[in-house]
């Protein structure tokens, strides 16, 4: 019986030491500033770097950029 409560224990433990931090929202970064207006973003290819995709909007660019701030 003692090892039951034992092994219980050391679960517990474990379990509560893997527990995610994350509890609060992401915070934006409030001191965000570009030194160019953005005109283009290049999406690529993780493992290729290769470009697959490119976003020439700048009214879309500029949504994200107000977002992420």
């Amino acid at each position: 019986m003692m090892k039951t409560y034992i092994l219980l224990f050391l679960s517990i433990l474990f379990l509560a030491g893997c527990k995610a931090v994350n509890d609060g929202p992401i915070e934006k970064i409030s001191d965000f500033t570009l030194e160019k207006e953005v005109t283009q973003i290049d999406v690529l290819d993780w493992e290729t770097e290769e470009t697959i995709y490119q976003i020439t909007d700048t009214d879309f660019i500029q949504e994200l950029v107000i977002e992420f701030i």
